[in-house]
């Protein structure tokens, strides 16, 4: 094992022992595993050819480790935008790291950033399509509030950017790179174990 590997295997257990140690140090009911799903509106913009928006449900599973961090990993399907010129089709897994600041036993706050694993297709009739990858990094904010033992309703704003390259969009007719954002507004629900 060299010096690298052991530094970092080193810094995972000092984590690991942290997080166990943060875990214990808390009541039992404001730390746990938690499942919801979200649905809202996704609106893209930046690339005039997928000007659009739509309706997109995001699945999640988290850790909550303390009443001020947890860490997420979601599915979301943003579904398809575009025209008659060209449609966009596209989907991702996240993984992500959540800071809350409660305000009250009942409602919280909070900041939220990560990456966006995202796969898409570009369908162009008559010409074919094109299938792209990638990986971005996001953020957004968020409130919580809680309607009943373990069970959350959370409102959420995030940015998502998804970028094709010249090879994936050169087609299209444009020599350039499409830089596309999606704003995501929405309403879910969660439940703590």
């Amino acid at each position: 094992m060299t010096i690298k590997n052991k530094t970092a295997a080193g810094l995972m257990g000092i984590a690991l022992m942290s997080t166990g140690t943060l875990v214990n140090a808390y009541d039992s009911e404001e730390v746990g595993v938690y499942i919801g799903g979200s649905y809202g509106l996704a609106k893209a913009k930046g690339a005039d050819e997928f000007d659009d928006d739509n309706d997109v449900l995001k699945l999640y599973i988290g850790g909550q480790f303390s009443p001020y961090f947890s860490a997420e990993a979601g599915y979301i399907d943003f579904g398809e935008y575009g025209g008659n010129l060209a449609k966009l089709e596209a989907d991702g897994f996240t993984l992500a790291a959540k800071g809350s600041m409660p305000i009250g036993e009942l409602f919280s706050v909070y900041l939220t950033g990560g990456i966006l694993m995202w796969d898409a297709t570009v369908d162009v009739p008559l010409v074919g399509s094109v299938s792209s990858d990638g990986d971005e990094i996001f953020y957004g904010v968020g409130a919580s509030f809680e309607v009943a033992p373990g069970l959350d309703i959370r409102l959420e704003y995030a940015r998502f950017n998804v970028e094709f390259g010249t090879e994936e969009v050169g087609f299209i007719g444009t020599s350039n790179s499409i830089d596309q954002d999606i704003d995501y507004l929405s309403a879910g629900a969660q439940y703590r174990f």
